[in-house]
């Protein structure tokens, strides 16, 4: 479902990813382990196209990404650590915007919306009062149900429990768990956060200094480390030289 070839990106003289080939299967939950700075977001926002490699492939589906970045992103929801909403607008507004600039059937959409509101407890909050003066807590669960109601193929997410209380984050994590079973979705999150991974994760790659040390099944990197421990596992893999 999403696969790149030979992918690079570097600001001014850093190179920031180096020669990265990635291969996410069709209604996979991938999970991109690494340090800090080790390219987890830079990637994050190569995949989404949000940055442009300076070199290599990225095909989303049957889409290439650089050739046809409108029509891959009709099928990505992205969504970053601190995600960017219109915060003047009311949750109601921000909704219907997100629904119209998408083009999506209002029915369909709106009906996907009530449930996904009513599932991470923001039904009673949907106000008319401007996105600003949410909590950040309660913005990370609007832009996870707007995304969420677009009903992407595709679910990218840059650190996605920050700022979720733990049972919104265990209702967010059974939600998409769900949906890669019943074959509606492929997600790819970044994290540093080894429990996601060990919890979540049906292929886990760890990427360190921009390049991908190891990719495949836990079990595969269980056998590579020597050990069932994760956390082992991540500082064998990315010890330095």
């Amino acid at each position: 479902m999403i696969t790149t070839y030979n992918l690079n990106k570097s600001f001014g003289t850093h190179q920031v990813i180096k020669n990265l080939d990635l291969c996410v299967r069709k209604n996979a939950f991938f999970v991109l382990l690494g340090p800090n700075a080790a390219g987890k977001t830079t990637t994050m926002k190569l995949l989404a196209g949000l940055l442009k490699p300076d070199s290599g492939q990225i095909s989303i589906g049957s889409i290439d990404l650089l050739k046809n970045p409108v029509r891959a992103r009709e099928i990505i929801g992205y969504i970053p650590d601190h995600p960017f909403l219109y915060e003047k607008l009311t949750g109601l507004e921000f909704i219907e915007f997100i629904r119209d600039i998408y083009r999506k059937d209002k029915r369909a959409f709106d009906l996907n919306m009530g449930r996904l509101l009513q599932l991470l407890g923001l039904n009673r909050h949907i106000t008319g009062e401007c996105i600003e003066n949410y909590s950040h807590g309660m913005k990370q669960r609007l832009i996870i149900a707007v995304t969420l109601a677009r009903e992407p193929l595709v679910l990218m997410m840059d650190e996605p429990l920050v700022g979720l209380d733990p049972r919104t984050a265990n209702i967010f994590k059974t939600l998409l768990k769900k949906e890669c079973e019943k074959g509606r979705l492929t997600v790819i999150i970044s994290t540093h956060t080894l429990s996601v991974a060990k919890e979540l994760a049906d292929e886990v790659g760890i990427i360190h200094r921009g390049e991908l040390s190891a990719c495949g099944p836990l079990s595969m990197l269980e056998e590579i480390a020597g050990t069932t421990d994760l956390e082992k596992i991540f500082l064998t893999i990315t010890q330095d030289d």
